[in-house]
């Protein structure tokens, strides 16, 4: 009896003494800073979990995004706009987005600016080009919407310009990977390349036609320019790829390589896209 009560006692006393700190500093700690200590001990620091990741996380575990602590948001300032011709007749017509407009190469430059070059470059070789200019995360904002959310509000955007333009022939998300610069970089002797990569999203009902899109474009690429593609990679997720079959997500080097790699790898696509949809 007395050994249980004793084993009792303490007990009570360990769980005060976990406890006091957090009474102490009640009125300065909310749910997300409680959070945020608690996972600082259990969780390995170096793992982090990427927007694309944690979307399809929140499908899974529905609890999580309450309990998550939210990053301060990120400024789009007054987005440059481009302005395309509008081509009349049987010129191929693609539209481009930036989901996250936002995600950066090493000098700075962001995907959004590269992706208006891009745009430039296929207007050069004939396309009629529709590039959505709309400030996705800011709108966002003001829907209370958080950055792992961006997809709702591109596809809205997806959509309006189905209805606007009646179809297009390729609808193409731009982005920027995260990756090691040993990962992202391709160089000749006289050139360096950001390699591409084409994500697939597989919960998509697409997904086949898609892969198979992804696939082809990735080969033509190689016949240019032997390593400057990684291979197809597949996600459990949609990634809006359901709206249509000839929607693909190409990410475009990483947040080590500079624009101008970026540049010169979206020059050889551009020339691609030509053999391909022309």
């Amino acid at each position: 009896m007395k050994i249980a009560l004793k084993l009792g006692l303490k007990l009570i006393l360990s769980f005060c003494l976990i406890l006091l700190p957090f009474w102490v500093c009640r009125s300065s700690l909310n749910l997300f800073q409680l959070q945020a200590l608690i996972s600082g001990w259990l969780l390995d620091p170096k793992i982090e979990i990427n927007p694309e990741d944690f979307t399809y996380l929140i499908t899974i575990l529905p609890s999580v995004e309450s309990v998550t602590a939210q990053e301060d948001p990120i400024e789009i300032v007054a987005p440059l706009i481009p302005q395309f011709e509008h081509r009349e007749g049987n010129a191929p017509r693609i539209f481009l987005y930036n989901t996250h407009q936002t995600e950066t190469y090493s000098d700075g430059v962001s995907i959004y600016e590269v992706t208006i070059r891009f745009a430039q470059m296929l207007e050069a070789n004939g396309f009629e080009v529709v590039f959505e200019s709309s400030n996705f995360l800011e709108e966002a904002q003001q829907e209370g919407l958080q950055y792992n959310q961006l997809y709702t509000i591109s596809r809205k955007y997806i959509n309006e310009a189905f209805v606007n333009y009646g179809g297009f022939d390729l609808v193409m998300d731009v982005h920027r990977d995260s990756c090691d610069r040993s990962v992202s970089l391709y160089q000749t002797e006289t050139t360096s390349y950001a390699k591409l990569m084409f994500v697939v999203g597989m919960k998509s009902s697409n997904a086949e036609q898609v892969m198979v899109l992804s696939k082809t474009l990735t080969d033509k690429m190689r016949q240019q320019v032997e390593g400057i593609m990684r291979e197809p990679f597949e996600r459990q997720s949609v990634y809006n790829q359901d709206m249509f079959e000839k929607m693909v997500l190409l990410e475009v080097g990483g947040d080590q390589n500079t624009s101008q790699e970026a540049l010169n790898s979206l020059t050889v696509m551009a020339e691609v896209l030509k053999e391909e949809l022309q």
